[in-house]
């Protein structure tokens, strides 16, 4: 059985990236289904924003009740799969 504190999405970031200083972001959400990293462009920080979807739809879920406003978002990734019932 999956504990709800295992992580089920990641983020892989090559490491000649590594000058753009990317860093996981568990103070914003820290959910086993959403990875969210920020990184620095010149003098900007921006995110990419991972997320997984499980056949219950547990993080969009859990998004739709904790709302975050993330400027900057340069890619937002998923499963998108999902089925609406």
């Amino acid at each position: 059985m999956l504990q709800d504190n295992y992580a089920r999405v990641a983020t892989y970031v090559n490491k000649y990236l590594s000058k753009m200083r990317f860093t996981s972001q568990l103070d914003i959400v820290n959910h086993h289904d959403i990875n969210i990293l920020s990184f620095y462009n010149d003098q900007d920080i921006n995110f990419i924003i991972n997320v997984y979807s499980d056949s219950n739809q547990t993080i969009l879920q859990f998004l739709s009740q904790n709302i975050v406003n993330l400027k900057n978002t340069i890619i937002m990734t998923s499963d998108f799969n999902i089925r609406m019932s």
